[in-house]
């Protein structure tokens, strides 16, 4: 997912109006991670981030990494989720479901085709749902083939004659 996925203002006139609403300046550094953030594809991390604005030659602290990405959190270019231990982040383009391997930790967005509709219809008292975010956990198919070998590996070690 990339910035064009946004609708509305561009994502830097959100950020730009955001900072100024919050009393924060807008410097090169900031827009530099709004950028580099926008460019990643799917799910990421901070440490991803970081690798990033590295290997194009962009020297950023990783606290200024982490506080950004908060308001860009904040300001809600940008979604954060838990998946277990691990928080990743990915540009916001409304509500979907999530297939995390539970094996590998590999994350993918996937869509259930009725779902918001579903949601939508759902009457929660005192409360008006905007978006959400659900995660499906799982084994992905990579991850069972290899623990399938492994299994049939080790009962073939079992069986030799020694």
């Amino acid at each position: 997912m990339n910035a064009d996925k946004i609708r509305g203002p561009e994502p830097a006139q959100i950020f730009a109006e955001y900072l100024r609403r919050t009393r924060r300046r807008n410097t090169p550094e900031r827009t530099m991670i709004l950028e580099t953030a926008l460019s990643m594809k799917g799910h990421f991390s901070i440490e991803s981030l970081c690798g990033r604005l590295e290997s194009s030659g962009h020297r950023v602290s990783v606290a200024t990494v982490y506080n950004n990405v908060r308001l860009l959190v904040d300001c809600g270019i940008l979604l954060a989720d838990s998946f277990g231990s691990r928080i990743l982040y990915e540009a916001a383009s409304g509500s979907h479901t999530h297939a995390v391997c539970t094996s590998c930790g590999k994350v993918r967005d996937i869509r259930i085709p009725g779902l918001e509709q579903q949601i939508r219809a759902l009457r929660i008292a005192s409360f008006a749902p905007s978006q959400y975010s659900i995660n499906v956990y799982g084994i992905c198919s990579s991850c069972a083939r290899k623990r399938k070998a492994a299994k049939t590996i080790k009962k073939e070690s079992k069986n030799k004659p020694k």
